[in-house]
């Protein structure tokens, strides 16, 4: 499905609306729709960032894997600019995790859920993996500073396989552990994959 809102064209990909429709339908707890809204604020943050440095989005794609943002092509950012346009997801769900730390009680758990989620999602997209927020910052950085673009590029990929390569197995302890708890995993391996993909 496409839609157009004034110069930004939105598709959701069939996948991600049966994806979506099936989680929400086997989560009874209410985590898969936290988790969901969590992704969307994180999303939006990128969003905003680039809106107030004067970069708007040409297309929108919600798939299988996640959001992909397409920009304009008519303003070109800083790296600082770009790291800032990177880290701004991650921003917004720490700042939601303290606001539903603060929150918080007895009476009303789902706001230690949402603090919980948040934060998770947060430290998992900060970390240094090419194809996260993470990753992205610490390219623009090392680019931002003295580092050639070729060698911060190197720099980005090692990092990526020294946290990849452990959380692989950290995931494959875990699922071997709970018996049926393949979400790190399958994500691990998914951005393992997708670094190597990128390499050739």
């Amino acid at each position: 499905m496409i839609l157009r809102l004034k110069n930004c064209e939105l598709e959701i990909h069939f996948l991600f609306a049966a994806a979506m429709t099936l989680m929400l339908i086997l989560d009874t707890g209410g985590t898969a729709a936290l988790g969901a809204a969590s992704c969307a604020a994180h999303e939006c943050g990128h969003l905003l960032c680039l809106l107030i440095f004067g970069e708007s989005p040409r297309r929108i794609y919600l798939g299988a894997f996640g959001m992909r943002i397409e920009r304009g092509g008519t303003l070109r950012l800083s790296l600082w600019r770009e790291c800032a346009a990177a880290l701004a997801g991650p921003a917004v769900n720490l700042l939601l995790a303290g606001l539903f730390a603060a929150l918080q009680s007895e009476e009303i758990p789902a706001f230690r859920s949402a603090a919980l989620v948040n934060l998770g999602l947060a430290l998992f997209n900060l970390l240094p993996v090419e194809t996260l927020d993470g990753g992205r910052a610490l390219y623009y950085l090392l680019s931002a500073g003295s580092v050639p673009e070729e060698r911060a590029r190197q720099i980005c990929g090692k990092a990526s396989l020294i946290v990849l390569i452990p959380l692989i197995c950290l995931g494959a302890a875990l699922l071997v552990h709970s018996g049926y708890n393949f979400t790190l995993l399958l994500v691990s391996v998914y951005l393992f994959l997708l670094l190597m993909f990128k390499e050739k």
